[in-house]
C-alpha cells in the first residue's frame, strides 16, 4: 500500500526577540539579477527600504538606501562577523570589500529592533556568511558582460540631450565580470577548502 500525506504548516513566529528581517539563501543569491553581481544590493528588496539611485556614484546622499527612516550611512555590514563597512562612500548598498555571489552562502538583513549582537548602528544590520567546501569536489566558471550599446537612455537625460540638440545616447557603462570557484575536502568530514576569484573590468562616464 502507498499513502500520500499533504501537510500545510504555518511559518514559525520569532518569539525570542522583536527583530524584523529576512534571510536570503544561496539559491536566491545566485538566481536574482544583481547589478555588478554584488549581493549587498539585495538589501534593496527588504521591507522598509527606500532606494534612490545616485547620478554621481562618488557623492554621498543620505536618502540613498534609507531603511526604516535611517540615513544610508547608518547601516552595518559584517562578513563572517567582521566589520566591512565602507567608511568612504558610506552607502547602505556597498561594503569596503567587493563581495562575490559565488562565495556567499547566506545573507541576513535585520531592518529594525535588532538584538544585542548587532546593534552597532541605527540602520539595517547586514550579515554575510561565506561558503566552505564540502566532501564533494565542486567548481564553477562564469562570465558576465554589460554593454552600453544595449542600454536604453534615462528619460530625463534623453530630454536634456534632445533639448540641447544632441543625439539621445545612454551614458557609457561597460562591465566585464569573469571568475571561477572551486571547493572540496582536505580531510573528509573534517577539513575543507573553498576558493573564489573574480575580476572586474569597467569603463564608465
Amino acid at each position: 500500500e502507498e499513502s500520500v500525506q499533504v501537510l500545510a504548516e504555518a511559518p514559525a513566529i520569532n518569539t525570542t526577540d522583536a527583530s524584523l528581517g529576512n534571510v536570503i539563501k544561496e539559491a536566491q543569491i545566485l538566481n536574482l539579477p544583481l547589478e555588478a553581481r554584488n549581493p549587498v544590493g539585495l538589501l534593496s528588496l527588504q521591507t522598509g527600504v527606500v532606494f534612490i539611485p545616485r547620478n554621481n556614484p562618488d557623492t554621498v546622499d543620505p536618502r540613498y538606501g534609507a531603511v526604516s527612516g535611517a540615513r544610508a550611512d547608518q547601516s552595518n555590514v559584517t562578513l563572517d562577523g567582521i566589520d566591512v563597512n565602507d567608511g568612504q562612500n558610506q552607502s547602505a548598498f556597498t561594503s569596503v570589500l567587493r563581495l562575490t555571489l559565488d562565495s556567499v552562502q547566506e545573507f541576513r538583513v535585520t531592518t529594525s529592533s535588532y538584538g544585542a549582537d548587532g546593534g552597532r548602528s541605527s540602520g539595517p544590520q547586514v550579515s554575510l556568511v561565506t561558503k566552505s567546501g564540502t566532501n564533494n569536489l565542486r567548481g564553477a566558471g562564469y562570465y558576465v558582460n554589460r554593454d552600453t550599446r544595449f542600454s536604453s537612455n534615462e528619460y530625463f537625460n534623453k530630454l536634456s540631450q534632445l533639448k540641447a540638440g544632441e543625439e539621445s545616447k545612454a551614458p557609457l557603462l561597460d562591465k566585464n565580470i569573469f571568475g571561477a570557484s572551486v571547493g572540496g575536502p582536505i580531510l573528509k568530514d573534517r577539513l575543507f577548502y573553498f576558493f573564489n576569484y573574480e575580476g572586474l573590468q569597467e569603463q564608465r562616464e
